[in-house]
């Protein structure tokens, strides 16, 4: 085994049992998820005002308002609750005029999450060189990969090549593979089952493999330098034929490509089928000389990786191991979500929305950008009541989808019967007012809205832009979701969805389970892996 960690999971100080700590933070949730029970866009509408009116606590409300009162109040109040919001240390002083129940709640939510730093010492021998870091322009460049991606491929190939070897496993599957970054690095030291669900994506991972591009940037290093010894032997007038078949690629193990869409039946009958005949595996064991998998899937959607992965890896006798990074959480289904006895136990229920939260995370940003970023949901806001007030024939812009926080979300246009993606805007919408943030939504809307925005004396667009931003003036719309955004960094949403994934194994008896911040969260936000070698 490889004995990653003393501990299943690494936890908050206070706390030694996963179970022990899952219960706590269904508790807190439990107690602090109806504060942050609403769509940011909807705080500029009558049900927002209600909400804020009915939830949030009185003091909280009035300590708002007042801020409103100078500008310097204002300008502090951003900062502070920017700091805040990604979990800086503020300067001493920097919050004792805060309310003090508001710094309790912050406190706590703070002490209540997951660590998410990575530390080398968890992975035993795996990086006992140190955890790969260096993923500059030149490295990234010569693997065919962006940054984060190599990271994420790099650091997650070295994981399962490991557990693979410990476990003498045939083949590889990556589950929900995409593109096969990850599935041809692992081919250069195992066989590789490609699945994915969408056939393009299959496509550009067959074309990706055949041209060789998608590689590890050590294998592609090892190879140039190999290339360049054989230079050094071989007389100069070779030098340049050699070169060229040098740099057709090392020799791999076979990838085979499947589309399929998978649920954990599916997946374990495709393995089967490729392990040995149906009519061995009566007694549940697996006959000797047979074929052992190993599953792993790099930010698989939804219930791919909480309930395809994990169900699979328990059910088939041929999979004697899983390494799984978890994305879209909105995506989970009752059998994703919740998994563990002690969570279902708890009580504690999350809705579509607060899944979407989940996925939401300030990690990459700086405190200038997350005030841009404020400033743009308050526009959007806005824009909600305008199309509503002067064009209602048009669809409304939607409240129901996740606060994107990377600064240029998708603006959707939605009604009471459904929605209509309007797209991107063009950069030059965001950072010059309001009035430019609506004259490029209306020109997306087009119709009515398109025309009025572009007639050239520009009167009665400027009207309407005037009339909605008189009715925000002293309704503090920016400071509500500056403080919406701290409430909703301290719950940590996605701390429970990992522990209660990691206790759905350790409750089946898989004691050897553990969970590994295994990326850089700056880079990729989705950093922690579930691990686990077969128990049975």
């Amino acid at each position: 085994m490889m004995n990653v960690m003393p501990k299943p999971m690494r936890l908050p100080d206070g706390f030694n049992d996963p179970a022990q700590y899952a219960a706590a933070l269904a508790e807190w949730l439990k107690e602090a998820l109806p504060l942050c029970s609403i769509h940011v866009l909807d705080l500029a509408l009558h049900r927002g005002l209600a909400f804020w009116t009915s939830h949030m606590p009185q003091e909280w409300s009035r300590w708002i308002e007042q801020q409103q009162q100078s500008s310097q109040s204002h300008e502090q109040l951003l900062q502070e609750c920017a700091s805040v919001a990604l979990g800086q240390e503020c300067p001493v002083g920097w919050l004792h005029h805060w309310p003090p129940s508001l710094q309790r709640f912050v406190q706590k939510g703070r002490r209540m999450r997951l660590p998410r730093n990575v530390d080398a010492s968890d992975f035993g021998s795996i990086f006992a060189n140190g955890i790969p870091s260096d993923y500059s322009t030149a490295r990234t460049t010569k693997a065919g990969m962006s940054r984060k991606k190599l990271q994420e491929v790099e650091r997650l190939a070295a994981v399962v090549l490991a557990l693979a070897r410990e476990q003498r496993v045939d083949v590889i599957v990556d589950v929900g593979a995409g593109t096969g970054y990850l599935s041809h690095v692992l081919s250069e030291s195992f066989p590789v089952l490609a699945i994915d669900s969408d056939d393009a994506r299959t496509c550009a991972s067959q074309a990706r493999g055949a041209t060789g591009h998608a590689r590890s940037s050590q294998a592609v290093q090892d190879e140039q330098a190999q290339t360049q010894r054989r230079k050094q032997r071989k007389p100069a007038s070779n030098a340049q034929s050699d070169g060229a078949t040098e740099m057709h690629g090392p020799q791999r193990c076979p990838v085979e490509y499947l589309t399929r869409r998978l649920d954990a039946t599916a997946l374990t009958d495709a393995i089967r089928a490729r392990a040995t005949h149906a009519d061995i595996v009566a007694n549940g064991s697996v006959p000797r000389g047979e074929k052992r998998f190993m599953l792993v899937g790099l930010h698989a959607c939804g219930d791919l990786s909480a309930q395809v992965i994990p169900d699979t890896f328990m059910q088939s006798p041929f999979v004697v191991g899983m390494v799984s990074v978890g994305c879209c959480y909105h995506l989970l289904t009752e059998q994703g979500f919740p998994r563990s006895k002690t969570i279902r136990e708890s009580g504690l229920m999350l809705s579509k929305s607060h899944l979407k939260q989940a996925c939401q995370t300030y990690s990459k940003f700086e405190p200038s950008r997350l005030r841009d970023l404020w400033r743009t949901q308050s526009y959007r806001a806005q824009m909600e009541v305008l199309v509503r007030q002067h064009f209602p024939d048009r669809l409304s812009l939607s409240t129901d989808q996740p606060d994107r926080v990377d600064g240029e979300a998708d603006e959707c246009g939605a009604g009471e019967q459904g929605r209509v993606l309007v797209g991107p805007l063009p950069k030059t919408a965001y950072g010059h007012g309001f009035k430019t943030y609506a004259s490029a939504m209306c020109a997306k809307l087009g119709g009515e809205p398109a025309r009025i925005a572009a007639e050239a004396d520009g009167s009665l667009f400027s009207s309407m832009v005037a009339n909605v931003e008189a009715q925000f003036r002293d309704k503090h719309l920016e400071h509500r979701i500056a403080l919406l955004s701290v409430l909703r960094s301290a719950i940590c949403i996605e701390s429970v969805v990992v522990v209660d994934r990691l206790l759905s194994l350790l409750e089946s008896g898989q004691t050897d389970a553990c969970a590994l911040n295994l990326f850089d969260v700056t880079e990729s936000s989705r950093n922690m892996a579930i691990y686990c070698p077969a128990g049975h």
